[in-house]
C-alpha cells in the first residue's frame, strides 16, 4: 500500500482477476470484534453475588441487543449492490465451573458496514455500548477490532468500470452484470488505503477457498481477453 501512496509502483486501475464473471465494484467494510468484560470480585461462589450483577448477565444483555441492531438494520435502506449492515457473533467465552462467578468473558464477532460509514463511526459505536453497559452494570467494558477493512464503492460511470464493461461486451456480446458483496477483499485495501479505484472481474467464484477450488478453460480464456481489451479501452487504444 505504501508504494501504491508513493507511486513507487504508478496504478491509475486496478482489476482484480477473481470472483464472478460479473463487474464486482462495491463490497461492505467489515471487522472482528471482542467485547472484554471484567469483574473485579474474581472468582468466588456465585451463591455470594445477585444474578444480576453476574457478568453472563450483563453478557445475555449485549446478546439481546446486538440481536435488536440486527432488526434495525433490517428496516434501513440497504446498498443497492452489497446489501446492508450486519451483526453476528461466533464466540462467547468466559467462566471455569457451574458454581463459580465468571470473572470475565469475552465476546467475538464481525460487523460488516455500508459504503459511506466509516470504521471511525463504528469505533464510536462500540466506545457508545461499553461506557453505557460499564455504567449499569458496575464492571468494566472494553473492546477491540481487529482485520478490520473499510467498505469501497467505485462509481459504475467510472471509466475502469466502463472499460472493462466495454471489454466484455466485445468478448461475450452480453452487458455483464455490475455488482456488489457482503464479503471484504483486496479491493477494501486497494481503494481505501492504496487510494486507487479498484473492481473484480473473475472466471468464477462459486469453489472459491474450497479443497476443490476450479475454473473452466473456456471461462480463464474470456477472462483473458477482456483483461486484454479492458486495458486497451482504459489506456485509449480501443476501438
Amino acid at each position: 500500500m505504501e508504494h501504491l501512496r508513493s507511486r513507487r509502483i504508478p496504478a491509475d486501475a486496478i482489476v482484480i482477476v477473481e470472483g464472478p464473471c460479473a463487474i464486482w465494484s462495491a463490497s461492505l467494510g467489515s471487522g472482528i470484534f471482542n467485547f472484554e468484560i471484567t469483574d473485579d470480585r474474581g472468582p468466588i461462589h456465585t451463591i455470594k453475588i445477585p444474578y444480576r450483577t453476574n457478568p453472563a448477565y450483563w453478557v445475555g444483555k449485549l446478546l439481546l441487543e446486538l440481536e435488536e441492531r440486527e432488526e434495525e438494520f433490517k428496516k434501513q435502506p440497504a446498498h443497492p449492490l452489497c446489501g446492508r449492515q450486519l451483526y453476528n457473533v461466533g464466540m462467547v467465552h468466559g467462566g471455569d465451573y457451574m458454581n463459580r462467578l465468571p470473572a470475565s468473558f469475552r465476546i467475538t464477532g464481525t460487523r460488516r458496514w455500508t459504503p459511506g460509514l466509516t470504521l471511525a463511526d463504528v469505533r464510536a459505536e462500540f466506545q457508545e455500548i461499553c461506557d453505557r453497559y460499564a455504567e449499569q452494570s458496575g464492571l468494566h467494558w472494553s473492546y477491540s477490532i481487529e482485520g478490520e477493512r473499510e467498505p469501497f464503492e467505485t462509481p459504475a460511470d467510472h471509466a475502469l468500470v466502463e472499460a472493462v464493461r466495454s471489454g466484455a461486451e466485445t468478448v461475450s456480446g452480453k452487458t455483464p452484470d455490475i455488482v456488489g458483496m457482503g464479503l471484504v477483499g483486496d479491493a477494501n485495501l486497494y481503494d481505501n488505503d492504496g487510494g486507487v479505484k479498484t473492481v473484480y472481474y473473475g472466471p468464477a467464484h462459486q469453489t472459491a477457498h474450497s479443497d476443490h477450488e476450479q475454473v473452466s478453460v473456456t471461462r480463464l480464456t474470456h477472462c483473458a481477453q477482456v483483461y486484454a481489451l479492458a486495458a486497451m479501452n482504459y489506456c485509449g487504444l480501443g476501438g
